[in-house]
């Protein structure tokens, strides 16, 4: 007479939980581990796209640095009041007021810079207007409204534009929405500082003048004589991410093309040396990550 089947017995059932606990144990740590890669691709696809997009109007802007003017530095000189009435700045070439911070190791100071912009209007200064005009009348230089017109120039001329000459300052702040990389223009009151991009944590310049490259101006003979502006951007992710991977974001350079080995933090090789390093994971846990641009300016071209 056989037995009957009354189920299993407590040792059976014990390991069967112990068994489905492996289960769903490695279920949820698979889970949780892909989760954290996709949050942590999702950070690094939004830095890099804000990245992409604000090196673009960089490289933009930056490119027609004194363009339309050149020749008017310095050889003229226009002092201009800061709106919001933070003082006066005088014009005499095309990049100036370079603030540019030593980096150090992991140490974060942003850079920033003044350069001339030219824009689709005339601009007054003490009363008294300036311009430039491109394609050029008598030369790449500013007018006043006065040699305007002497000149005799229909500004109606569909072969002629009337460019506003404006500084602006390039610059990175930390107010209450985060991190922010700015553009001040110093001809409007009501729109004294254009938001370039957010999340952007560093900005640092380097300046290519006399055939070498410059960290700041006490290398640099002559402002009016800068041919080429490097830089790079540090952008992080709005979200922390934990659990992200940790290395150094570093930018590498080759020493003979700088023109003070002060610039290099850190040596590769008896050629190359570091010149920008910084964590890619923040305190807070946010991803970072670096842009690089260059350009070469269009004075440059033209001149």
């Amino acid at each position: 007479m056989s037995k009957k089947n009354n189920g299993l017995t407590l040792v059976e059932l014990l390991i069967v939980l112990v068994v489905m606990s492996l289960i769903m144990g490695g279920l949820v740590a698979a889970f949780i581990s892909h989760s954290r890669i996709s949050s942590a691709e999702e950070a690094r696809m939004e830095v890099q796209q804000n990245l992409r997009v604000v090196t673009d109007r960089l490289k933009h802007v930056l490119r027609h640095a004194g363009f339309g003017c050149y020749d008017s530095f310095p050889d003229k000189k226009i002092t201009m009041s800061e709106p919001q009435g933070d003082g006066n700045i005088d014009i005499d070439s095309f990049i100036f007021d370079l603030n540019n911070m030593d980096v150090g190791d992991h140490n974060i100071v942003s850079d920033s810079l003044i350069f001339v912009y030219a824009f689709g209007e005339i601009s007054s200064v003490d009363d008294e207007e300036y311009f430039t005009v491109f394609p050029n009348v008598d030369g790449n230089v500013f007018y006043s409204s006065d040699e305007f017109g002497d000149l005799e120039v229909d500004i109606n001329d569909n072969d002629l534009s009337i460019l506003e000459v404006i500084p602006v300052r390039i610059f990175v702040s930390n107010d209450d929405e985060g991190y922010r990389l700015y553009l001040k223009n110093f001809a409007y009151n009501d729109r004294g500082q254009w938001i370039l991009s957010e999340s952007i944590e560093d900005i640092s310049f380097q300046y290519y003048e006399n055939g070498a490259w410059h960290a700041d101006e006490n290398t640099i003979s002559d402002m009016n004589n800068i041919r080429k502006i490097r830089f790079w951007l540090l952008g992080r992710s709005k979200k922390s991410v934990p659990g992200a991977g940790q290395q150094d974001l570093e930018v590498v350079v080759d020493k003979d093309s700088l023109a003070d080995d002060d610039i290099c933090i850190d040596n590769v090789d008896s050629n190359k040396c570091v010149v920008y390093r910084v964590p890619s994971v923040d305190e807070e846990g946010r991803i970072r990550m670096l842009s690089r641009g260059e350009v070469t300016l269009r004075n440059a071209v033209l001149n």
